[in-house]
């Protein structure tokens, strides 16, 4: 009697890795790099002590077998592989992008969020296997969505249902037709209108949803394999076509940009205070918007020479001056409360001030006067 014995390849990074193409894991550490230099950023404005931070690569073979139960992506995993996380004692005690939390995929809790990070029940607002948060929601705050696949980045705004993304129309060519007939092009940047081209119209319209102004011929022939490759056991593209017609994700479409340049731009936010640190609930007002932001402009940001040691001193003292004062105005405030509520006692009965004085004016003795 012959017996067979089945081999299955271990997954692993490196098998994993030899599965993506040059370029995929060249904008996978795009991403990974931006995303630290975002982490940098924010310890030099003195919210991240720089040992919280712990950048990758990290080893994720234990995590393995819960990557591949949920269907992930190759390029999604090497990700989790790449990304610089917070430490698991402070991230929650910390508030990221618009009062946000920081994301850690060593964690089963947030692998397992990410696939669903709406806390629907509906299949269709879960994420596409190539798609991840960057980081996750709070309560009522915009949350960062990666898509590997078209390598764009969305900032999902989760109190009014669409793009939280400042500069989502930034550099796109719009046109007008005047009441005259004739056309004028315009483009914006940073909420600024420029004046465009026809030229720069037609260039817009006919442009390929994912042009990074790349045209590499090896590098076109290697994203050709990205399918194949991400969505192993399927060979017949049309088949795969019609399922994902039927199973419809809305954030196949999700308002994005280019990745780099929407990473970028959260660099450039803190830079600019246009997004402060902290604003969430985790760090209970560590880094109050009122205290903090003038403070920033008083020592330098983002200036090489900001003085983060004076930054800190200023808003201790401050801090202490309005705790100081909220102290000196607590006994006020708490007579203010007692003889409110003894008036309004009064009106239906005699209060005890008026009691004791029946009681005094009655007394014989020094004693019961006492």
């Amino acid at each position: 009697m012959e017996t067979t014995t089945e081999t299955t390849t271990e997954i692993t990074i490196e098998t994993i890795a030899q599965s993506l193409t040059r370029r995929q894991k060249a904008r996978l550490h795009e991403v990974a790099d931006l995303m630290l230099q975002i982490f940098r950023t924010l310890e030099r404005m003195r919210y991240l002590e720089p040992e919280w931070i712990q950048p990758g690569p990290h080893d994720l073979s234990e995590h393995m077998p819960l990557y591949t139960s949920l269907n992930l992506d190759p390029a999604t995993i090497y990700l989790y592989h790449l990304l610089p996380y917070i430490d698991p004692v402070m991230r929650f005690r910390l508030d990221f992008y618009d009062g946000g939390n920081f994301v850690d995929y060593r964690a089963q809790d947030d692998v397992e969020q990410g696939r669903n990070p709406l806390y629907s029940d509906e299949s269709r607002d879960m994420l596409r296997p190539w798609m991840t948060p960057l980081s996750l929601s709070g309560n009522h705050t915009a949350f960062i969505v990666y898509d590997a696949k078209r390598h764009v980045v969305g900032i999902y705004d989760t109190q009014n249902c669409g793009s939280y993304d400042r500069n989502l129309q930034a550099g796109r060519v719009f046109k007008t037709t005047r009441e005259d007939g004739t056309e004028r092009y315009f483009k914006e940047w940073d909420g600024v209108e420029e004046e465009a081209t026809a030229e720069e119209w037609e260039e817009e319209i006919n442009r390929p949803a994912d042009d990074d102004d790349d045209d590499d011929d090896e590098e076109e022939e290697e994203d050709e394999g990205y399918e194949s490759r991400s969505d192993e056991g399927e060979d017949d593209e049309e088949e795969e076509e019609e399922e994902e017609e039927e199973d419809e994700v809305w954030w196949d479409e999700m308002d994005a940009r280019p990745a780099a340049n929407v990473l970028r731009d959260v660099i450039r936010w803190y830079h600019e205070l246009v997004e402060m640190p902290g604003q969430g609930e985790s760090d209970w007002g560590r880094f109050d918007k009122k205290i903090v932001k003038p403070l920033y402009h008083k020592h330098g940001w983002p200036g090489e020479d900001f003085d983060g040691e004076a930054f800190l001193v200023d808003k201790a003292r401050v801090e202490a001056a309005g705790k100081a004062q909220d102290n000196a105005a607590r006994p006020f405030d708490e007579l203010q409360r007692l003889r409110y509520q003894a008036e309004a006692r009064g009106k239906s009965e005699p209060s005890d001030m008026a009691k004791l004085h029946e009681k005094l004016a009655a007394a014989k003795t020094v004693d019961e006067e006492w």
